[in-house]
């Protein structure tokens, strides 16, 4: 099976249908408002994935950037 690892999650103590339906509501109209705020965030995210998650998120470096190369650089 394969598991995928969320950017979000939102962890309840206990379960009360109502609450859950406010906090899914919530946490559904948060995230659209930061897709509306930035209207090429899903590409930006879809490419940050498909370049291997190389901890550049949100300035995303060009391929074969390395994080340990910039570490170095940096003074």
């Amino acid at each position: 099976m394969t598991r995928k690892r969320a950017d979000v999650v939102v962890k309840l103590q206990g379960w009360d249908s109502d609450h859950a339906k406010s906090v899914a509501q919530a946490s559904l109209s948060a995230l659209k408002q930061l897709i509306l705020s930035d209207k090429k965030l899903p590409g930006k995210k879809s490419l940050y994935i498909r370049l291997g998650c190389r901890g550049d998120w949100p300035n995303i470096k060009p391929p074969g950037w390395d994080p340990s190369n910039e570490a170095e650089s940096i003074s």
